[in-house]
């Protein structure tokens, strides 16, 4: 069984490899997925967002200072998520919050690489917060708003 920081893994894992099934299988069906300032909902939204993606794009995403939210932390971090979302969701008691750092190495020079990649740049470092609630088959993200905190230029 996956825990929930075990998710938050498996999730960027899936999505550094272009495993498009295998971040989908980490999201519950009603999920919202707040990226690069656009909301995606559902499996649907999140699968069209994904098929979005550069072909060519080499991506790889450093998660830290992960902890579980309190009930003030989630209270809090609504007032500035709902400046950007203005249809944030209330989560459901069980649910498991978590805050996190997120940081993304970058490369795409329009055709494939693979590791070692040479070139790429530190992309951007952003705050996340994540909501996940247990199913019967386990723990899935409900969802994921990521703000930019910091903006690197490419070079």
């Amino acid at each position: 069984m996956n825990t929930p920081h075990d998710l938050i893994h498996r999730f960027f894992w899936c999505l550094d490899e272009r495993d498009n099934d295998g971040v989908l299988a980490t999201l519950a069906s009603d999920v919202v997925w707040f990226r690069q300032g656009q909301r995606h909902a559902g499996l649907d939204g999140v699968s069209a967002a994904l098929q979005r993606r550069s072909p060519t794009l080499f991506v790889r995403h450093v998660i830290s200072n992960v902890f579980e939210m309190s009930q003030r932390d989630i209270a809090a971090s609504d007032a500035t998520l709902r400046q950007v979302d203005g249809d944030l969701r209330p989560g459901a008691s069980g649910d498991i919050v978590l805050s996190y750092y997120l940081s993304g190495y970058t490369f795409d020079n329009g055709t494939p690489v693979q590791a070692p990649c040479y070139g790429g740049h530190l992309h951007k470092m952003s705050w996340v917060r994540t909501r996940l609630s247990r199913f019967d088959d386990g723990w899935r993200i409900v969802d994921k708003h990521m703000l930019p905190l910091f903006v690197f230029d490419s070079a």
